[in-house]
């Protein structure tokens, strides 16, 4: 059996080093939308390509790296990433003849995306490999955390880049000491042992035994293929109904709480998600995967089903008390796109199809956002809801019909 870091301190500390793309990917997201605010000479082209160039690099580096940790190892993937973000991250500050300002702002862009998409992965394979089995739900879960506190910490920066008059650019500067204090911190992880192998398993017999095991195609031909099938159907009926809600979050806050400032809506929007997320970590939450996993299904479709059945009718108090039933919801299904993968597929394959798995998100997530303001202009909302809440009712019966049982997922 895979040797494993069963001291509570490191596996809090590996658990914390592993949140670390999260945080880094959650306050990238939220502050990029504040470094568009202050770049006001930007065209619209421009800020697209800010904007995308991210979630490119994204899903290459989540396909590119899954392959090559499980080739090479995850160890050297996880710690020296962040050295190189550390250094992506500074871009932004270059200025010469030969690098724009705008030119390094979207190379930094699209390598801090391919880096953070690599990591994801290559951190939840190595968190899952490192961690006693007991404690692998909870670890993941973990990981989830980082991104919520990652946004609300962009966001919360806002107010003194603001009232300071500080230059966008230290955006990228605390983005860049932020992962340099993760490259120090991750320096002493060691690599997995489930991915080395013990000496014993180095014997002829047994090297000729994983010669004839089946590779990547042939193990989706079975069970893993399965899992596959159902983890990508699960993120993927998640995040699509969560981007039509959160294409009218704006006009759904800005009727509950009577103001259209964006920086108190995007806090109450991220707060809503984190406080969602805190008890996932803890009690039934951890023993019954599934339940929670249908469960939110159905309370963030009947969220969207009370949005659309009230448009127009409802007050905003209901529509409101509606959208944070979704938030918290979603909130807390979140920790599950973590758990489920990296629990089903097999150690030998587990970086690739994760990475596999975050980039199907991500383009689901970019085609979401695409299409949906297009629909906006001919189709009414309340169909679009309704559209949602179908999908969302669809991914609880999925669930209960396909997911495996709660012990399988501890």
């Amino acid at each position: 059996m895979a040797r494993s870091i069963s001291a509570g301190s490191s596996t809090l500390r590996l658990a914390v080093s592993g949140a670390g793309t999260p945080f880094l990917d959650g306050y990238s997201t939220a502050s990029a939308a504040f470094v568009i605010t202050f770049l006001t000479d930007m065209p619209g082209w421009q800020i697209g390509l800010f904007t995308s160039l991210y979630f490119v690099g994204f899903s290459t580096g989540s396909i590119a790296f899954g392959a090559l940790a499980d080739r090479f190892g995850r160890r050297g993937l996880f710690v020296y990433s962040m050295l190189a973000m550390t250094a992506a991250s500074l871009l932004p500050a270059v200025h010469t003849e030969f690098l724009p300002t705008f030119a390094a702002l979207l190379a930094s862009r699209l390598i801090t995306g391919f880096l953070l998409g690599g990591d994801y992965p290559v951190g939840q394979a190595l968190v899952t490999e490192l961690t006693p089995r007991e404690s692998q739900s909870r670890s993941l879960t973990f990981l989830m955390y980082g991104w919520y506190v990652g946004a609300i910490f962009a966001v919360l920066l806002y107010v003194p880049f603001s009232f300071f008059g500080l230059p966008w650019q230290a955006f990228f500067w605390i983005e860049a000491a932020a992962a340099l204090l993760l490259f120090a911190g991750r320096i002493g992880v060691p690599e997995s042992p489930s991915w080395r192998g013990e000496k014993k398993e180095r014997s002829i017999e047994l090297r000729q035994k994983k010669q004839n095991e089946p590779g990547l195609m042939q193990s989706l031909a079975g069970s893993t293929g399965r899992s596959f099938l159902f983890c990508s159907v699960f993120w993927l009926c998640q995040t699509i109904p969560a981007t039509v809600l959160m294409l009218y979050s704006t006009k759904i806050l800005t009727d509950l709480i009577g103001s259209g400032n964006a920086f108190v809506q995007v806090l109450l929007l991220y707060a809503c998600f984190f406080a969602g997320v805190l008890p996932a970590a803890w009690g039934p939450f951890v023993r019954h995967p599934k339940r929670v996993l249908v469960g939110t299904f159905i309370a963030m479709g009947a969220a969207l089903l009370l949005i659309t059945v009230l448009k127009g009718a409802g007050t905003p108090l209901i529509t409101g008390g509606a959208f944070i039933l979704f938030a918290l919801a979603y909130g807390l299904q979140t920790p599950l796109d973590f758990v489920v993968p990296n629990l089903l597929f097999p150690e030998r394959v587990r970086a690739r199809l994760v990475g596999s798995l975050t980039t199907i998100s991500r383009i689901g997530t970019m085609a979401a956002a695409f299409v949906f303001p297009m629909l906006a202009e001919h189709v009414p909302v309340t169909a679009l809801f309704a559209a949602g809440a179908f999908i969302l009712f669809f991914g609880a019966f999925y669930s209960y019909r396909y997911a495996p049982a709660d012990h399988e997922l501890r």
